[in-house]
């Protein structure tokens, strides 16, 4: 053997082998990508803020409307049933804040129907809708259906 040959053989001898190079592939970098990528996504569809206001939100607006109903149940019992209550979901009244009563309920502009009797002995106080924005009505609807009255909320409720 000459020296050239010999020189050639351990040139190819000192490469490194396969699985002694630095770094990472680009397979694996996509891979670990991908899976980041979706852990995120499973992350943040279960703790989605918006989603989870408005189950929070829906939840109230469910318990306002027991409330309601258990408290007009129990107002009914007690004294004389309550008068004036729209037939119909579809004609259903604005229940007004504790702060406008009588004829500041009843009369236009707010055409709503007072429910402060309730108030404090059947329920204190009045449930008002988180995100109602208008300041005489609680966000809450009353109707009458057959002999049963009813509270709907117009977010909740799509008739209402």
């Amino acid at each position: 053997m000459n020296m050239a040959s010999i020189q050639r053989y351990n040139t190819f001898r000192s490469l490194p082998s396969k699985g002694l190079y630095k770094g990472f592939t680009l397979i694996e970098m996509l891979l670990v990508v991908g899976i980041i990528s979706l852990l995120a996504g499973f992350v943040y569809t279960s703790i989605a803020p918006s989603v989870q206001l408005n189950k929070a939100h829906n939840t109230n607006r469910r318990n306002g409307n027991l409330q309601y109903g258990n408290a007009i149940s129990q107002y009914t019992i007690d004294t004389l049933p309550l008068t004036g209550v729209p037939e119909g979901i579809a004609n259903a009244k604005d229940i007004c804040r504790i702060h406008l009563q009588r004829d500041a309920c009843t009369n236009p502009p707010v055409n709503g129907y007072d429910l402060s009797a309730l108030e404090p002995d059947y329920l204190t106080p009045l449930p008002v809708d988180a995100v109602e924005a208008d300041a005489n009505i609680t966000g809450y609807r009353v109707y009458r259906e057959n002999q049963f009255i009813r509270v709907c909320n117009t977010r909740l409720d799509a008739g209402c």
